[in-house]
């Protein structure tokens, strides 16, 4: 058995836990269904645009921090042009199916060299922008934990988001050696050269494209303010997005479980970065339902809380996505990385 098989296994079945979940969910807490509709109706709106002002500000945190990055590069990219992007690459990420974080990436790196930026600056500030995400995370995390008093938690969360960060921050740390340098470019050319074999693109020797990028790469000195700013947007980033979260339950007329909420949300943040549906649809529900209930929050107004923050961090910021990248031109990520596209 293959690996594409067993990780398609693995999804296949805890998709199916998550259907019998969502079906025991409507057949037996029918009841709850209904006192959660009846909340919907009549939540606070004040609380409701204060969760979408939230999640605005995630996004906008997003934004500020990769434009930042890009300007390491010199890049003078306008503000509205990388948030556009955001939005526009989140939905991608949601629309398409388990090849959406990657063709999102793709299409950011496309935009970014649309304009302005170099594309060797673009996949740098790409990187380390997901770098200071993951650690992020985890030190929202770790606040969650403290608050909680669970020590677990936070290893947990260390263990799962830093398996994947770290390397790349090694690796980027890494540029300037010789060592890793060499391999880098080997494997490198080896990727561009089949690339180039199935699109034609980029045109030129891989090996000396490759040294030529990876040259810029090892140019670029981010000073620490730069650096500091990047990350504090990333805690911003994820600590607005649980402050929609604890909009959404006072829209509800519920009372914020502060100190379980963190460890609430980012179970449900951890579920949907595994892709098991597109923008963890139904797992995400499933799993921060359980996990505010956990915390003692009733289940009717648990069930209407979710569906509020769902509404506004999935639903919506997909709404604005989609528009974004129709007034974009589309993705077109099959487009070679630096040519023209909609500015």
């Amino acid at each position: 058995m293959t690996e594409r098989t067993r990780r398609f296994g693995w999804k296949a079945a805890v998709g199916l836990v998550t259907v019998v979940a969502l079906v025991w969910l409507i057949v037996v807490q029918r009841d709850r269904l209904r006192e959660s509709v009846g909340l919907l109706v009549h939540a606070q709106w004040t609380w409701v645009l204060a969760a979408v002002v939230a999640q605005a500000v995630s996004m906008g945190a997003m934004a500020r921090q990769q434009r930042r990055l890009l300007g390491v590069g010199g890049s003078r990219i306008s503000l509205a042009g990388v948030l556009a992007t955001t939005y526009a690459g989140n939905a991608i990420s949601v629309g398409l199916p388990l090849a959406g974080p990657a063709a999102a990436t793709l299409f950011a790196m496309r935009r970014f060299v649309a304009l302005g930026a170099d594309a060797a600056v673009a996949g740098w500030a790409l990187a380390v922008s997901g770098v200071f995400s993951s650690f992020a995370l985890v030190a929202v995390v770790a606040v969650g934990a403290v608050v909680s008093g669970s020590g677990l938690a936070v290893v947990s969360a260390a263990v799962g988001v830093l398996g994947g960060a770290v390397p790349i921050a090694l690796l980027l740390l890494s540029l300037r050696r010789p060592g890793p340098r060499h391999l880098l470019e080997r494997l490198g050319t080896r990727l561009l050269a089949g690339a180039q074999k199935v699109s034609g693109y980029p045109e030129g020797d891989p090996e000396e494209i490759v040294h030529e990028q990876l040259d810029e790469v090892t140019a670029l000195k981010p000073d620490p303010p730069t650096l500091w700013v990047a990350a504090l947007l990333a805690v911003l980033n994820w600590a607005a997005d649980a402050a929609c979260l604890a909009c959404a339950i006072l829209a509800v007329g519920g009372d914020v479980p502060w100190h379980g909420l963190l460890l609430a949300w980012a179970a449900g943040t951890a579920v949907a970065s595994l892709g098991l549906t597109p923008g963890g649809l139904g797992v995400v529900e499933a799993t921060l339902s359980s996990a505010l209930i956990a915390t003692g929050l009733v289940g009717s107004t648990t069930i209407a809380a979710v569906l509020v923050y769902r509404i506004v961090s999935l639903w919506l910021v997909l709404a604005v996505g989609g528009v974004t990248l129709v007034g974009l031109g589309g993705p077109r990520v099959d487009e070679p990385v630096g040519a023209p596209g909609p500015a």
